[in-house]
């Protein structure tokens, strides 16, 4: 398998997992000082103003909530276009129970461990070329 394949099956991974609820398959993919940037980290959780987390357990925890909130967000893998640059993975999705798209850009270190995760929500339009 090449590298970028890897780097690909590797984000497809944590999306599945994300849209099960495996945190422990998420917790495994995560490096133990990931960062996570997203604008709705501090309306669930307060205590991180500034939209983003760092450690995988803090954001193991964030992530629980987030899942288990109504309406959950739902990732559409048949959506996800994938691009990578280096180790940096560009991933365009639709989201299920939002009327939204997500765009997140996804760290990977070289061993295949996410360091750090940057989410951004915009309203649907014209499919931009990932």
């Amino acid at each position: 398998m090449r590298f970028e394949e890897l780097f690909f099956d590797i984000t497809l991974k944590f999306a599945l997992a994300w849209n099960h609820g495996d945190f422990e398959t998420m917790y495994q993919l995560m490096h133990e000082r990931v960062i996570y940037e997203s604008p709705l980290v501090s309306p669930l959780m307060p205590e991180y103003p500034d939209n983003r987390i760092e450690g995988r357990d803090a954001l193991n925890e964030y992530f629980k909530k987030a899942i288990l909130r109504k309406p959950a967000i739902v990732l559409v893998p048949d959506s996800m276009k994938m691009n990578k640059q280096n180790r940096i993975i560009r991933i365009e999705s639709e989201l299920l129970s939002l009327d939204k798209k997500m765009e997140a850009f996804i760290l990977l270190n070289e061993y295949g461990k996410l360091v750090h995760l940057k989410i951004n929500y915009f309203e649907p339009g014209p499919t931009s070329s990932v």
